[in-house]
């Protein structure tokens, strides 16, 4: 990421600020100020947001001499869904880089 900055100089980047220009800024894009006030994203935009920032979670089936694909899904919301899980379980196992050996009732 640091090196797209190199190009340009960008002195706003870096810089330090203080309690009370932290407070304008944020009293500036608050409430009506905000482009988005009062809007909502459209279930279309919704789908492209979730598509483009969701990443695929591969399950696995572990036999004796292979391990073969089960069956991918597009996140880990529809993982954590078919095992019963909160999402947030889900995701943070998966972050971990641990195997997951789950057992299906």
């Amino acid at each position: 990421m640091k090196n797209r900055f190199k190009l340009k100089k960008l002195p706003q980047l870096s810089k330090l600020r203080n309690e009370e220009t932290k407070l304008k800024i944020k009293l500036s894009v608050s409430g009506k100020n905000n482009p988005m006030f009062g809007r909502t994203h459209k279930k279309s935009s919704n789908i492209f947001i979730s598509a483009t920032l969701s990443k695929p979670v591969y399950l696995y089936r572990v036999f004796e001499d292979r391990i073969e694909l089960f069956d991918v899904f597009s996140n880990s919301v529809e993982i954590a869904k078919l095992m019963n899980l909160h999402k947030s379980t889900t995701g943070r196992y998966i972050k971990s880089g641990k195997i997951w050996i789950w057992k299906s009732n």
